[in-house]
């Protein structure tokens, strides 16, 4: 009997570590904003906002006045704040003339104070204005640059064509927009969009030069760039009569659609196909025997699945009501358990409350989660604590164990891992022991009687709310750490105390 017990207490301490989950070990800031774009002036407060990507951080605000004329600035202020339990922050800042002198444009920048250098932290910019009167340039006139373009020649009849682009890609809130001015030739012409020149000298054209301008434009921001195109005349050809070249036999088409390319997604073709007259006539023409979905089917499977089939949901169920609500009574209230099994015979709970069953329980090999709980199977193997609980109050606790298993445990990659070798381990003895169990009632009641510190200490999880992986991992070291002094610390210091009275 003894050497069956010291199997037990290696396992506890194996189930408690389950529950460790690993917090994240680098952060920084997403967003930060202010909260108007407009000047401020003496007496505005100045309310800064933003996200993190973890909660409970410090968040550091260094605000920078404008630069002087060798480029130095100084430091305005500091502020601090902390990331709440949704990873936003916010902080406000008064605005004195004793401490904001300078009229122009001041930059705040936002970091982690641990784990994020200033340096990466996230940067706005804002006016401030001494007197009321708007700051020119402003913060919120982002300033566009032409890349420079060379003066061109060209011929008669022959096509010139490039593509105006910017010094620095443009991160603002207005629309880019590419013009021509200051008298361009007849037609020239340039994408307001994308910047793509282009222009066909005619004959009567040429020779000669034409000097314009490119124009680019942002809201009140612009930029132009003047350019010189040279166009020579071309003296006449004797055109040669190009002979015939036999065109060879056309290969027969494959009536397969094979055009369509993985990385471009199912999207691209289905938008081309709608939107475009010319492409829908091509497909229809070649691959008649196709739709266009079917073609994007054979070469991206999956594309167009099954929409998933209504959940038939009992006509009790509030869709205000957390279904967890209705599983919990079912599991716990005989009653309400009987009334509903007589109600809704082809029914499940979990049918019911529209949500999927668990999949997976506390205990493996030779049990079965049957209506909520871990059930042994009648022959041979098991789990030795869903065993030693099967029949008594202990089966609702071996069933929140699980929960907390599934829900915290196998949500994080590392407590997957640990699980796989924790079950290897645990499942190599425990079906000898659930058989023991079986033989023997008296033995069973021991293992019953030595889980009970186990699962009540567990219970406590049930009591606190724990919205974070830290706070996760602070309650499952107190718990073990608890386990340890029941099971091992406190029967030591008894042994301890009992010898020393013997030896007395």
């Amino acid at each position: 009997m003894l050497n069956r017990m010291n199997f037990i207490l290696p396992l506890l301490i194996f189930v408690l570590v389950t529950v460790i989950v690993v917090p994240p070990a680098y952060a920084k800031v997403l967003t930060f904003d202010i909260d108007k774009h407009t000047f401020y002036v003496a007496g505005d407060t100045i309310t800064f906002s933003g996200t993190s990507d973890t909660a409970y951080d410090i968040i550091s605000i260094v605000i920078y006045e404008p630069p002087d004329d060798k480029g130095n600035k100084k430091l305005v202020t500091a502020k601090g704040t902390i990331a709440g339990s949704d990873k936003k922050f916010e902080e406000s800042i008064q605005i004195t003339s004793g401490v904001f002198k300078k009229h122009g444009i001041y930059s705040a920048t936002a970091f982690l104070e641990k784990g994020q250098p200033f340096e990466e932290g996230l940067k706005v910019l804002f006016d401030f204005s001494v007197d009321g009167s708007p700051v020119v340039p402003s913060a919120y006139v982002i300033p566009i640059e032409l890349k420079s373009i060379n003066d061109l020649t060209t011929n008669e009849e022959t096509k010139l064509a490039f593509t105006a682009a910017l010094v620095n890609s443009y991160r603002g809130n207005e629309t880019l927009s590419f013009s021509l001015g200051n008298n361009f030739p007849t037609g020239a012409s340039i994408d307001p969009k994308s910047g793509a020149f282009s222009w066909t000298p005619t004959e009567s054209q040429g020779p000669g030069s034409y000097t314009f301008d490119i124009v680019v434009k942002a809201g009140k921001a612009e930029d132009r760039e003047t350019l010189t195109i040279t166009v020579n005349e071309v003296a006449d050809i004797p055109k040669v009569e190009p002979k015939p070249t036999p065109q060879p036999e056309p290969e027969p088409e494959s009536n397969v659609p094979d055009f369509v390319d993985p990385k471009k997604g199912a999207q691209y073709y289905l938008d081309r196909y709608n939107n475009e007259k010319s492409y829908k006539a091509w497909f229809d023409t070649n691959f008649p025997d196709y739709t266009i979905e079917e073609a994007i089917e054979l070469a991206i499977p999956g594309s167009f699945s099954e929409p998933e089939p209504p959940k038939n949901i009992a006509p009790f169920v509030d869709p205000n009501q957390d279904p967890q609500y209705y599983i919990d009574r079912y599991n716990n209230e005989p009653s309400y358990k009987a009334w509903f099994d007589k109600s809704f015979p082809d029914q499940t709970i979990y049918e019911a409350v529209g949500v999927e069953p668990p999949k997976t329980g506390i205990c493996g090999t030779g049990t079965t989660f049957v209506n909520g709980v871990c059930v042994t199977n009648s022959k041979g193997g098991g789990c030795l604590i869903a065993t030693a609980a099967y029949g008594s109050e202990m089966s609702q606790q071996v069933q929140f164990l699980r929960e907390m298993r599934d829900n915290t445990v196998l949500g994080t990659d590392s407590g997957s891992s640990f699980m796989e070798t924790f079950n290897s381990i645990y499942y190599s003895f425990s079906p000898t022991i659930a058989d023991w169990e079986r033989e023997s009632p008296i033995f069973k009641n021991a293992v019953r009687i030595a889980i009970t510190p186990l699962l009540t200490s567990l219970s406590i999880l049930n009591v606190v709310d724990i919205d974070s992986e830290e706070e996760m991992l602070g309650y499952g070291i107190g718990i073990i750490l608890l386990n340890l002094g029941m099971y091992l610390v406190g029967p030591a210091f008894a042994v301890v105390k009992v010898r020393k009275y013997l030896i007395k």
